[in-house]
């Protein structure tokens, strides 16, 4: 039984047909571990890739059979998806969870910025994120029924894209990681954790992230 409705299905193939380059997607499982949602993210990216009709390759890793890829990536849990390019470059994207709900479109948005490119932010804002002297860790977290949280989890995305592997943008679905979430005191979603040291709640204009990214980097 397919885990995607037949209405998203021909949504995705319609989406994702006209990709300009392929997208390599790495999976992080935990078959054997007590892992939210980690069946059902594994048969969305199968399902994902089969309506991108070859443009979208998936490599699955068991997390707990691959500490090096982990470290490698920063992965802390799983599930996870980590986006590259059609080079293997790693662009700084990530989902913890599924991309289910209303954060379909930000995978969907993901994996269109990956293949084709230009974020669409201001020329300051590519210039200052390329630029920055430190690295500096986004974390989204994400109810999959917030109608709000993708515009915060697409603009993070965005950040980190153009930054040239200066920032890391995760959705991170509160439900799924609950200690997470109670460390970092998330009470209300979209919430934004700049380097774990700052944190902003709904979804902040480029403007106004950019403020808060630079003085991270400080």
């Amino acid at each position: 039984m397919s885990i995607l409705s037949s209405e998203i299905l021909e949504r995705l193939k319609d989406e994702l047909s006209g990709l300009s380059s392929t997208v390599n997607i790495v999976f992080f499982d935990d078959p054997d571990g007590n892992c939210r949602h980690c069946r059902e993210t594994s048969e969305f990216l199968d399902e994902t890739a089969n309506a991108a009709a070859g443009k979208i390759n998936v490599r699955k890793i068991v997390i707990t059979d691959d500490a090096e890829s982990a470290g490698k990536y920063e992965v802390f849990a799983a599930p996870a998806i980590i986006l590259l390019d059609a080079g293997g470059r790693d662009r700084g994207i990530r989902f913890f969870g599924i991309p289910g709900g209303h954060e379909l479109a930000s995978f969907v948005a993901a994996v269109k910025l990956v293949s084709a490119g230009g974020a669409g932010l201001s020329a300051e804002t590519a210039k200052a994120v390329a630029e920055l002297q430190k690295t500096v860790d986004l974390k989204v977290f994400v109810t999959l029924s917030c109608p709000y949280c993708p515009a915060a989890v697409q603009l993070a995305h965005k950040f980190a894209y153009e930054s040239a592997g200066k920032i890391t943008a995760s959705m991170i679905d509160a439900a799924g990681f609950m200690s997470l979430s109670s460390k970092h005191s998330v009470m209300r979603v979209p919430k934004i954790v700049i380097a774990d040291k700052d944190s902003v709640e709904g979804a902040p204009s480029e403007a106004a992230l950019l403020e808060r990214v630079k003085a991270a980097a400080q």
